[in-house]
C-alpha cells in the first residue's frame, strides 16, 4: 500500500490536524496532494511552500497521520520534476549563487556603521531595549 492510499484509508477527515495548523485551514488540500501524489493532477508550488513542517498536525490526529507525510513527498517530486527556483538556489549548498557561501568566502564582511559609538539608544523608552526593537 503506498502513502497515499494508507493516508487515505486511515484518515477519518475530522479537520483536527487544520485546528492546530498555523498555515493551512481547508481539508481540500488533502485531496489536492493524493492527486498530485497520485498522479492524476498538477499543483501550484505555493500549496507545498506554506507548510512549516512543524509536525502538529501529526500530534493533533488521533490516527497519527497530519499532513506534512504528504507535504515532505509531494516537494520532493515538484522539485524533482521543477528544479528549484532562484531563490531557492540560493540556500543550496551546490548552487552558483548560495548566499551563504558567497560570504564565507569574503575577506571581509562590510559593517555600515562609521564606528560603534555612532549608534544612539537614547530614543528608547524605558520598557524598550536592544534586544526587541523594530524598525519604524
Amino acid at each position: 500500500m503506498n502513502l497515499v492510499e494508507k493516508h487515505r484509508e486511515k484518515c477519518t477527515q475530522c479537520g483536527l490536524c487544520l485546528e492546530v495548523c498555523p498555515r493551512y485551514d481547508d481539508l481540500s488540500l488533502l485531496d489536492l496532494l493524493y492527486g498530485y501524489l497520485g498522479g492524476t493532477t498538477g499543483i501550484d508550488p505555493t500549496s507545498l511552500l506554506r507548510c512549516l513542517t512543524c509536525g502538529l498536525c501529526a500530534e493533533a490526529c488521533p490516527e497519527g497521520l497530519g499532513l506534512k507525510m504528504l507535504i515532505s513527498p509531494a516537494r520532493q517530486k515538484w522539485v524533482s520534476e521543477n528544479g528549484l527556483t532562484d531563490r531557492q538556489t540560493m540556500v543550496d549548498p551546490e548552487a552558483e549563487n548560495n548566499i551563504f557561501k558567497k560570504v564565507y568566502e569574503m575577506d571581509e564582511i562590510p559593517v555600515y556603521i562609521d564606528s560603534p559609538g555612532s549608534v544612539s539608544y537614547t530614543h528608547l523608552r524605558a520598557h524598550e531595549t536592544r534586544g526587541n526593537l523594530v524598525c519604524r
